[in-house]
């Protein structure tokens, strides 16, 4: 497993790309372990529950991440107290996940908490880890963000909208808003939204996304989004017998 599992800050089109470091500390290609041996860290179920409480974030969240790869039960009261203590937000989000993969209820609770309360950036953080624990309880943390006026600062909205083809499980009504949330994502400024949102309505089973990417395409100056625009028309035309 990589070092770090989730930038401190999320960019446009983060989770349509490979999750990479938020500090170049290390390569890519280290593990938590290999990372922890590097900064002395003991390496055995006590030393990683005292490294819980060491000074460098990087440490802590490294820590509890080889606690919850190894399977560590014994290890869930500290990881508890840990995420209880910790200060910096995104990595409470990971302490959450470590105790939510060590089985414990407190740490899916967490999460839930968090796709509910939270800054948009832990949301959908939050988020990503249920969907893959299979959980899709966090679909109003994706919605919410797809809300937000074209106008504002949607810095979080490629990430969002790259979310929903991990819903499996929506009813009529949600299938239905997701697609309007979407639809609207195919007139936005910034070239990168309208990809992903083309790509998005691509890959859903409903027809009535066909006329909308038709007249995005037609309106398109971008060649580059323009083929990618044509690419998902084609597939949405396939997906829906047209």
């Amino acid at each position: 497993m990589s070092m770090f599992r989730l930038p401190r800050q999320l960019t446009i089109g983060l989770l349509t790309l490979a999750i990479t470091c938020a500090v170049a500390i290390a390569s890519r290609n280290e593990t938590c372990v290999e990372f922890l041996k590097r900064q002395g860290i003991e390496v055995t179920e006590k030393g990683l529950i005292v490294a819980l409480r060491n000074p460098d974030p990087h440490i802590r969240d490294n820590a509890a991440m080889a606690l919850a790869d190894e399977k560590l039960a014994a290890a869930v009261p500290a990881v508890k107290e840990a995420m209880t203590a910790e200060k910096d937000p995104w990595l409470k989000v990971n302490l959450a996940e470590d105790l939510a993969r060590l089985g414990d209820k407190d740490g899916f609770v967490a999460l839930k908490n968090f796709c509910d309360t939270a800054s948009p950036d832990q949301r959908l953080k939050a988020a990503l880890y249920m969907l893959r624990f299979g959980d899709e309880s966090c679909l109003s943390a994706v919605q919410s963000v797809l809300r937000s006026e074209p106008e504002g600062d949607h810095l979080y909205v490629a990430s969002a909208l790259s979310l929903i083809p991990s819903f499996h499980k929506l009813n009529a009504t949600e299938k239905r808003e997701l697609c309007v949330l979407t639809l609207k994502w195919l007139a936005d400024p910034e070239p990168s939204i309208r990809l992903t949102a083309s790509e998005v309505l691509g890959k859903m089973d409903d027809a009535d996304v066909i006329p909308s990417l038709e007249k995005a395409i037609a309106d398109e100056a971008n060649p580059v989004v323009r083929d990618w625009m044509e690419r998902e028309l084609d597939r949405a035309k396939a997906k829906n017998n047209h």
